[in-house]
């Protein structure tokens, strides 16, 4: 069993290690970062009024989703490439249909397909397809729960696990800013 760290101050373990997937880390890589890393796509806008929502996609070749979210953004398509905008969230899930696009029902971006993401991908020691009870396991007690989903919390860090006949579907990492 795996035991996270419990910060100072607090009764819930440290979300860090859960910030980052594939070695790009929320809050201080940007999505160009991620770019160089998996190779050419296509930067979305897309999820909000003024557009400044950027996302990349990447596509496993078993269907696994792995979606880079930047929030306001801003600018044009290569600005957001540019520019050190730091990656706000990321959701790393069996299909892109598992992912939670927050009131954007059409949005479906066309993905990159790379090898390097697949159900094999970790979240910290979280991967798709795992039980619901190894889940909880390694986080502990959620700040939620549901019977789909299990969200924690850690300051600014959110992790949100959902689930699917008890096994994980998707996960969404955040850094939020103040």
């Amino acid at each position: 069993m795996v035991t996270l760290p419990v910060p100072a101050g607090t009764t819930e373990p440290s979300l860090e290690k859960y910030m980052a997937v594939l070695g790009i880390p929320l809050g201080c890589s940007t999505l160009s970062d991620a770019r160089r890393q998996f190779g050419g796509t296509v930067v979305h806008n897309g999820q909000d009024a003024a557009g400044s929502k950027m996302n990349l996609c990447y596509r496993g070749e078993d269907g696994t989703v792995l979606l880079f979210g930047c929030w306001e953004c801003g600018g044009s398509k290569s600005d957001a490439m540019e520019a050190n905008l730091r990656g706000d969230e990321f959701w790393l899930a069996t299909s892109l249909a598992r992912i939670e696009l927050g009131g954007a029902p059409d949005f479906n971006p066309s993905c990159t397909t790379t090898r390097r993401v697949s159900r094999a991908t970790a979240v910290g020691s979280l991967r798709v397809g795992m039980a619901r009870s190894a889940v909880v396991r390694v986080l502990g007690k959620p700040a939620r729960e549901t019977d789909g989903e299990l969200a924690y919390e850690d300051g600014a860090r959110r992790l949100t696990v959902r689930f699917e006949n008890d096994r994980v579907v998707s996960i969404y990492a955040a850094r939020w800013w103040e």
